[in-house]
């Protein structure tokens, strides 16, 4: 018996703007427009105001259609979209374009609010010169610094039509596409012939085109056309090439020297009156073995032959003399098969971990040939490297489902894990969860691997390790925090595998360098190469493995500033010193004392807010955001330092140029402008056309709930620089004045902050500047120093408004710099304290003689008339140090807590005796 599962409701919209307004990701929605854009496996239908992308839909209709549509609400970059539609009507045909394109410059289209879901599809009229560029030779529009991406996705007939204008300035009609996250903006054209304007050069503009539009080959093992004309009718003469036996100087191949040679070609371009020299590399490479590409630099260019084993959803894996290289190719998947033997011409690069060639031109040799065959190994092996990338690789753990992909991984049984990439057959290994599994997988990018294979090819572990078995998985598992091929502090090496009852033993080929123990000598003058052995021991069995170890020069250890650091070129190595000043999802905000700062992607560590720390990483850009990647905790040199934050910087002057303050930390008042666009971000005023925004859902989900169009609120946070055409903030934090001001008892409130003072049954939490009272936590310990996040309602007891009811509290970091300065005052000054919603949970330093009043012998400390109340839910420790000092005048450092009317204020203390000073 089959059950058919109903299909899920959906909801009818008209406007485009209500359906992106009142959809989720996944929803079923309805939809009826006319069609006004076609891409490559969709188009684009029009209410009339605004455009929806259908992804996935029929090739059959035209532009003019009338189309019904039902689909799933998804998203494709910034692009949301009705996706892989279950029913599509033509309802009817010939309808006019009710659009306007609108006109703008390169730089406009590019700074378009990507974020807004109601300027994709939308039309525009744009003129540049078209140029190819890239790898992939696209197709761009060019004016001045400023390059937009005609989309691949363009209908392919289109994309003709403008190759046949390369070199020239033209004005065309496009539309929106998509942000996309490495590419950029990207529109698309979908015209004729007839649809392109050609604008009239001057002779220099005309010559300058055409010496851009040059499109000689990078790199060659054939004829080069020279070309004697450009596109403008420039003319180039006198072609020479610095190699003539390589090379001839029209163009004809020779012969390969012996080794890879550059060939240079100069020619003289003119134009009318207009001339100038020109010049162009060719790299003609020798053949390399698949060991040599994979010891090349990326961006090295090379040609390399060997035989494809593995086709997969973004390329191939080719293998020679028993190594393995990937082939970055969607386009090539098509055209060649399992057993080819190729030769291929591109550029070397890597991409998570794994070496690959970025192909330029390919031959097929021959077909049929012989495939590596599969190794038997371990998971920890797999995941530490210890088999090259691309093995073909026959593992053996435990199957679980995890995260909110419900993604598959496989566990070893001493440690290492892997995840089935999802574009490979991961389906068919989820049907083994909780299951221990031998499958054969190809090892592919950092911590994952490719599953080609089929339910049946799986074989559930039905056996027991054997000791020999433990002890080899145990030293494939071993793995460092350190990047061993850059190693500038001491080792931590493992004594013992617990999971499978393995013991470690090591050994160093070079005690002076690396010892034993882990311990790290650098050698002025070198890099040192040490090989570390260890041997894992389970009961009588033992396994070795060496571990190669590049310790650095000492003469390289002095770390340099963030602010020299970034003076340094993308792909350079830098040791860099600088203090932690927050967090995001993916990386670490580090900053020189003078407040120039980075961010750092993709590491945190054990690191807290204040650390000041050294760190070795790749220098590089995303997005115009300079970064440290590929980072590794050098040394931990202290800790709770001073955090730089600038204080007078106003939004304009961060809207005008982000770029100048990327990574710093920042407080200021901001307007808010937006409380959701759509995809989680609050948008507050900037200048016009660029706003400043962070996202809800990182930092303040219920945002909404506290705070209004309008609303004037002081906000911390690090810049992370130009996001989508805004200024995207991270690390945010609400100050607690801003709660205060704007909240009203039972708001829903949020706060992330450091302990400075803990009680019986809660603690404040303070911004730097105020705190508030947290009441009703259900942690197991409170410290001060924590940072913790909590979510709760806005309550009062007397005079202190606080947080209680919470619904999230979790602790971020610990150790913590508590950054409050206690203020003296006499009992009688605290006594007639204003008891502000500030004043709760500063610190006062205070002079009194301790007493024991009331029914329950309260503490107290008194002044003459004036008596302080010590709450009697402070620590008990604390409560015990001061009841020993009953009858002694002291000097304590007390926190205000409420003011319960009469005169009675109620203070913590949370000292012990030695924080006690008897007068």
């Amino acid at each position: 018996m089959h059950t058919v599962k109903e299909e899920d409701p959906s909801n009818i919209f008209t406007s485009i703007a209500t359906l992106h307004e009142s959809s989720s990701l996944e929803d079923i929605v309805e939809f009826q427009g006319i069609l006004v854009g076609i891409v490559d496996g969709g188009y684009f239908l029009t209410d009339g105001q605004h455009v929806i992308s259908v992804y996935g839909g029929s090739p059959d209709f035209e532009l003019g259609d009338e189309v019904y549509v039902k689909g799933a609400y998804a998203v494709y970059n910034t692009l949301y979209q009705i996706s892989s539609p279950s029913e599509e009507t033509l309802i009817s045909t010939g309808n006019e374009d009710p659009l306007t394109p609108v006109v703008k410059s390169v730089s406009e289209v590019l700074n378009l609010d990507s974020s807004d879901p109601l300027i994709h599809g939308m039309p525009y009229i744009v003129t540049g010169n078209l140029e190819v560029r890239g790898d992939y030779d696209n197709l761009y529009l060019v004016q001045g610094d400023d390059a937009l991406l005609i989309s691949y996705y363009s209908i392919p007939e289109a994309l003709t039509v403008l190759e046949g204008f390369v070199g020239k300035e033209v004005t065309i009609e496009v539309f929106y596409y998509t942000d996309h996250g490495t590419n950029g903006p990207m529109v698309a054209f979908q015209g004729t012939v007839d649809d392109v304007e050609v604008n009239e050069f001057s002779d220099k503009e005309a010559l300058e085109a055409d010496i851009a539009s040059l499109d000689l080959p990078e790199v060659t093992n054939t004829d080069v056309v020279l070309p004697v004309t450009g596109p403008n009718g420039s003319t180039f003469s006198n072609w020479t090439s610095s190699n003539t036996a390589v090379i001839d100087s029209d163009g004809t191949f020779v012969a390969k020297a012996a080794e890879t040679v550059t060939v240079t070609f100069t020619a003289t371009a003119t134009k009318g009156a207009e001339s100038e020299d020109v010049s162009y590399d060719v790299v003609v490479p020798v053949n390399s073995t698949v060991a040599e590409a994979l010891a090349m630099d990326d961006n090295e260019l090379l040609q390399v032959t060997g035989v494809i084993y593995d086709i997969s959803y973004y390329g191939f894996f080719i293998h020679e003399g028993g190594n393995y290289l990937f082939i970055f190719s969607q386009d090539l998947t098509e055209e060649v098969a399992v057993g080819d033997e190729i030769t291929l011409l591109g550029s070397m690069g890597t991409y998570s971990g794994l070496r690959q060639v970025n192909p330029h031109t390919h031959t097929v040799l021959s077909s049929d040939n012989a495939l590596p065959t599969a190794v038997e190994t371990t998971v920890g092996a797999v995941e530490n490297d210890v088999v090259a990338r691309g093995t073909i690789a026959t593992i053996t753990g435990t199957v679980s489902i995890e995260g909110s992909y419900d993604n598959a991984f496989i566990t070893g049984p001493a440690g290492g894990k892997v995840q089935i990439y999802y574009r490979t057959n991961a389906d068919a290994v989820k049907e083994f969860d909780g299951q221990t599994i031998t499958l054969t997988v190809i090892t592919y990018q950092n911590g994952t691997v490719l599953y080609q294979g089929t339910v049946d090819d799986i074989a559930v572990y039905d056996g027991t390790w054997t000791d020999a078995e433990k002890a080899q998985a145990a030293v494939n598992a071993i793995s460092f925090d350190a990047d061993l091929t850059q190693v500038e502090m001491d080792l931590t090496l493992p004594a013992e595998n617990t999971l499978v009852g393995a013991t470690f033993t090591w050994a160093s080929n070079n005690t002076a360098v690396v010892d034993v123990d882990g311990t790290v000598n650098r050698v002025a003058g070198q890099d040192t190469v040490v090989t570390l052995t260890v041997t894992a021991t389970v009961g009588t069995e033992t396994v070795t493995r060496d571990i190669a170890v590049t310790v650095l020069d000492a003469n390289d250890a002095e770390p340099s500033t963030i602010a020299e650091a970034l003076l340094l070129d993308n792909g350079t190595s830098a040791l860099v010193e600088g203090v932690v000043t927050g967090f995001d999802s993916y990386g670490t905000f580090i900053q020189d004392p003078d407040g120039t700062a980075i961010y750092v992607y993709d590491y945190k560590g054990d690191l807290v807010v204040g650390d000041l720390v050294i760190l070795r990483g790749d220098l590089g850009s995303y997005n115009g955001v300079r970064q440290l990647s590929n980072a590794s905790l050098i040394e931990l040199v202290s800790s709770d330092n001073a955090i730089f934050v600038k204080t007078d910087v106003t939004p304009t002057e961060l809207a005008t140029d982000p770029d100048s303050y990327q990574g710093q930390r920042l407080t200021m008042d901001l307007v808010v402008n937006q409380l959701d666009d759509g995809y989680g971000m609050v948008f507050f005023d900037g200048i016009t056309d660029v706003f400043i925004k962070f996202s809800k859902d990182n930092y303040a989900p219920n945002f909404a709930d506290n705070f209004a169009v309008g609303d004037t609120i002081t906000v911390t946070f690090n810049v992370y620089g130009t996001h989508y055409g805004n200024v995207r903030l991270d690390a945010v934090t609400f100050p607690v004045e801003s709660i205060h001001n704007n909240s009203a008892i039972d708001d829903t409130v949020e706060l992330t902050g450091i302990v400075t003072t803990v009680f019986d049954g809660g603690y404040f939490l303070s911004d730097g500047v105020n705190s508030i009272g947290i009441y009703g936590s259900s942690l197991d310990s409170v410290a001060v120093g924590d940072e913790i996040h909590v979510v709760g309602s806005y309550a009062s007891y007397y005079t202190l408004y606080q947080i209680s009811g919470l619904t999230t509290e979790e602790v971020i970091s610990t150790g913590n710099t508590v950054v409050l300065t206690p203020e003296t005052l006499t009992v009688s000054e605290l006594v007639a304290l204003d008891a502000t919603k500030t004043v709760h949970g500063q610190e006062f330093t205070v002079t009194g003689t301790i007493e024991l009043r009331g029914d329950y012998n309260n503490v107290y400390i008194v002044d003459g008339n004036d008596a302080l109340e010590v709450y009697y839910k402070s620590p008990a420790d604390s409560i015990t140090a001061l009841e020993a000092q009953v009858g002694n005048n002291v000097t304590v450092t007390v926190t205000y807590y409420t003011n319960k009317g009469g005169g009675t204020v109620l203070v913590v203390f949370q000292g012990i005796a030695d924080d006690i000073t008897v007068n």
